[in-house]
């Protein structure tokens, strides 16, 4: 029989004594709460035992990969796709563990790999014995409980670092039938609920329906109170709607932290949302308590589409969320870390540390806001390694930075800023831009002073507020000349430094080569550039994913131009599967496509362009050399070659939008994939391509080697595809305020011959709003005072693709604050203290200030939670005004009620 005993939460408790907490027990536990006097009732909803209203960002950690990290062996993925995360209390560290990942991992408060251990390979999707693993939780002396979202199962399992995990080391228990990708996703260990032979826990499942349910379990039976092999649904605590989120990705009791034992808040749980973007806190009857959203504001990815889908809480009161593209991709997994702060939000996203050796003279880093309020920046300073707010030199030129923009920082010559931030500024704009007019829309500023150049050989950029609080900052080793350091990842902490050491590589979040041969990506917007419209007129006409099995040698595609006018293709990349922009390599030799014009790209991953010419020449038109004026193009690299059992071929423009690109299923030896009907889109997923190209159609041959069957070079002869007859403008319904959701409708398009996929891009005053690709759009503060606007594109295999705009809605109105009317308590004595307790004010983030009043008149100088009763007030009545404020939202106030002071006893 397996014993998990409550007490080994009071042990850790008590090695864990001299700790002091963030979190605070409700005020209906206080020991003086029964003995208020003339206060307002003090029975309502219990306050929120974390208040994550008034927690914020305060460290952002890329998690191990093996693009990062060294895996223990071959089938290791270690924290990549990132799902759950779990602390430990006995070692002070965390657990990770991903949906599609092939280990569990032991990492640091700040996501570095300190060991794992592998699951074993078996036949699931995923390549392991255990599949979809997305919950992990400790439940104590080294012991762990991993589930299988889509088995609805979980297993126990003892921890040992570099071994390997297999179904005979755990004690399995099913609490529901199998399902698809709608199981258990989160679950917590309940030390509330345990007892000494069956540990408790409370689980959710993601949706259809959601569902949150506690249950005890004994894995020596293989049996659970509320769950079975049979079961379809378990009984929920409450009726999961009450949470008001899209999903339900994770969950952890506060009843794991002993500070809150025997308080009203130990039955609270904190669940997190992907698709909703939100930690939310309840208790167990489904009152909401507090909430805070997670913000990412600018960044390429929406925080639904960054997947943070786990989290946790250490004995400080510290919050860890897990996501699997956090850093932009799904190579990026990372770490977040929140605490009681009003820090703001910002990150180091590049850093040119060689710029004094360029011809603007000048090194150069990227700040960026990442919260979603503008920054004020008046007051701030920057120190490079000596990271000390006392060395530090002031930044100017620049006061206030925009949520979700980014501005370039140069460093200036402090005795002659006027001169040289012109002279600097001007000498930039020609290098990177090309005139000394820099480009609309590029912010700037300035530093300067003794001991803060960047050195090359290694250095950092750190950054104080106006009260010398640190902010963020990055460390970085030697530099590569004229190739700054990317952190489009946006790591950083307000602890200290983060090392970084990506380069930019044009092509690749925004980044380009300047006239000089410098690469980067200074454009003031840093990843969150969209650049111009991705072009529709661009096709992926043909593809040969067997070539590289030919005479020849070579996979190959063919690019064709359907529209008027000529694509420049100069910085254009193309990936496979992955459609991933990040991965994607270079198209080499074909700079210009002519309208109407197709160009056969060959992969030259292992072969000399002119041989690999040549021989396809050969085995196509019997020559050596290609025809007259057909243009032949090359790419190659690692992991673009096209797979003959399925795979895709994805085109990304200069600013690594994807313009276009088709999946086909597998191929047919020597017999091309024939796309004369132009299909392609430049959103995801991919369209499917099927068509096999035949002698004689659509301008197909039989090559001169008599073996295999396509089109090379010849523009697609397909017939001209069918328009639709019904083309309406979309509607957009929903509030134009800050904190709502607008949500698009495309209309009844005309005719539905297949279905009709619908593509979203919102825009601002006309300016497209990065990231925002979905049918709905919540405002930020970043939107007040815009017109919104969203253009909707139809897709339809066999019809032209067509775009409508909608009407712009009316200008963005600042939000509406809810905050409930504050209470008083404590005894209303003189001599004793009052305090003012505000209740739960949503959304998250409102700033939140005291004013006390006695007979209506504003005392001077109480502008604090509390007040102490002097004898002038006795006899008096007093309240206390709650004010909050939050960027966006227009300021609310809210009153108490009043309170009679009497004489002390």
């Amino acid at each position: 029989m397996l014993h998990l005993r409550r007490a080994a939460a009071t042990v850790a408790a008590a090695a864990l004594a001299t700790v002091s907490l963030t979190l605070v027990a409700p005020a209906a536990h206080a020991a003086d709460s029964a003995d208020s006097t003339d206060s307002t009732d003090s029975t309502s909803t219990s306050e929120a035992a974390v208040d994550l209203s008034s927690y914020s960002l305060v460290g952002r950690y890329g998690l191990p990969e093996p693009s990062t990290s060294t895996p223990p062996d071959d089938t290791s993925l270690l924290a990549q796709e990132a799902s759950s995360v779990t602390y430990d209390w006995d070692t002070d560290s965390l657990f990770v563990v991903g949906d599609g990942g092939t280990s569990v991992v032991q990492v640091s408060k700040t996501g570095e790999l300190i060991d794992s251990m592998t699951l074993a390979t078996g036949d699931s999707p995923q390549g392991t014995e255990f599949y979809d693993t997305e919950a992990i939780t400790y439940v104590g002396d080294g012991q762990f409980v991993l589930g299988e979202e889509r088995y609805r199962q979980v297993n126990l399992f003892t921890y040992a670092a570099g071994t390997t995990l297999t179904r005979a080391d755990v004690e399995t228990v099913k609490l529901g039938t199998t399902i698809g990708n709608t199981g258990i996703e989160g679950i917590t260990y309940d030390p509330m609920t345990s007892t000494d032979d069956d540990p408790g826990f409370v689980a959710v499942k993601e949706l259809d329906p959601e569902s949150i349910f506690a249950t005890t379990i004994d894995f020596a039976d293989g049996t659970a109170s509320n769950g079975s092999a049979t079961t379809e649904e378990s009984t929920d605590l409450f009726d999961p709607a009450d949470v008001g989120t899209e999903d339900f990705s994770d969950v952890y009791a506060l009843s794991n932290q002993p500070t809150l034992s025997g308080t009203s808040a130990e039955g609270d749980l904190l669940v997190i949302s992907q698709e909703s973007g939100e930690i939310v806190e309840v208790d167990r009857s489904g009152n909401v308590l507090s909430s805070m959203d997670i913000v990412d504001e600018g960044a390429p990815l929406s925080v639904a589409e960054e997947t943070h889908e786990g989290v946790t809480m250490d004995r400080d009161g510290n919050i860890y969320t897990v996501n699997e593209n956090g850093g932009g991709d799904s190579d990026h997994p990372q770490l977040w870390v929140y605490s009681p702060t009003s820090a703001p939000r910002a990150a180091v996203t590049e850093v040119a540390p060689w710029g004094s050796d360029t011809t603007y003279g000048a090194d150069w880093f990227e700040l960026t806001n990442t919260g979603e309020d503008d920054l004020d920046l008046t007051g701030w300073t920057m120190d490079d390694s000596s990271d000390s707010a006392d060395s530090s030199v002031a930044l100017h030129g620049l006061s206030t930075l925009p949520a979700g923009k980014s501005a370039i920082f140069f460093e200036d010559d402090p005795s002659d800023q006027d001169t040289s931030d012109a002279s600097i500024l001007a000498a930039f704009s020609t290098t990177w831009f090309g005139s000394e007019t820099p480009p609309d829309g590029l912010l700037v500023g300035y530093y300067g002073g003794d001991g803060v150049g960047l050195s090359g050989k290694g250095d950092a950029v750190n950054l104080f507020d106006a009260d010398g609080s640190y902010v963020t900052g990055v460390s970085f080793g030697a530099a590569t000349d004229e190739v700054t350091f990317d952190n489009s990842a946006r790591v950083g902490s307000t602890a200290g430094p983060v090392a970084i050491s990506t380069l930019a590589s044009a092509g690749v979040n925004s980044a380009f080569a300047a006239s000089d041969g410098e690469v980067g990506s200074p454009d003031g917007l840093s990843t969150t550039s969209t650049g111009g419209s991705s072009s529709t007129s661009v096709v992926v006409s043909e593809v040969a994913p067997w070539g590289s099995g030919s005479s020849y040698g070579a996979d190959w595609f063919e690019l064709t131009n359907t529209g008027d006018t000529s694509v420049d293709l100069t910085g254009w990349t193309m990936d496979d599967g992955s459609t991933d922009s990040s991965l994607a390599v270079a198209l080499n030799d074909v700079s210009t496509l002519p309208a109407g014009s197709s160009a056969v790209f060959l992969e030259d991953s292992d072969g000399d362009d002119s041989t690999i010419d040549t021989a396809f020449a050969q085995a196509w038109f019997s020559k050596n050399a290609m025809p007259s004026g057909d243009l032949v193009g090359h790419y190659g690299g690692s992991g673009v070659g096209l797979s003959t059992g399925g795979d895709s071929v994805s085109i990304f423009d200069a600013d690594g939008d994807l313009v276009t690109g088709v999946s086909f299923g597998a191929a047919t030896d020597d017999v091309t994939f024939d796309n004369a009907a132009g299909t392609g889109s430049d959103t995801l997923p991919l369209p499917t391509i099927d068509t096999l190209s035949v002698d004689g159609t659509d301008g197909a041959f039989t090559a001169a080697d008599g073996t295999e069957v396509g089109s090379p070079f010849l523009v697609a002869t397909a017939t001209t595809p069918a328009t639709f007859t019904s083309t309406p403008r979309p509607t957009i319904t929903g509030t134009a305020r800050v904190g709502a959701t607008l949500v698009a409708h495309a209309g009844s398009w005309k005719p539905v011959d297949g279905g009709i996929g619908f593509a979203y891009r919102w825009y601002a005053d006309g300016t497209r709003i990065g990231g925002a690709t979905t049918a709905r759009l919540r405002l930020g503060p970043a939107r007040v005072g815009q017109k919104i606007s969203v253009t909707v594109t139809a897709s339809q295999d066999g019809y032209e693709s067509a775009t409508t705009t909608s009407k712009t809605t009316a200008k963005v109105a600042k939000g509406v604050l809810h905050g409930a009317r504050p209470r008083i308590t404590g005894k209303a004595r003189v001599g004793h203290r009052l305090t003012a307790h505000a209740g739960r004010w949503s959304p998250s983030g409102a700033r939140l200030s005291y004013r006390w009043y006695v007979g209506g008149t504003r005392i001077a100088g109480a502008t604090h939670r509390t007040l102490h009763l002097t004898r002038k007030l006795e006899g008096r009545r007093i309240s206390v005004a709650v004010r909050g404020t939050k960027s966006g939202y227009v300021t609310l106030t809210k009153t108490s009620a009043k309170v009679k002071v009497h004489r002390s006893t």
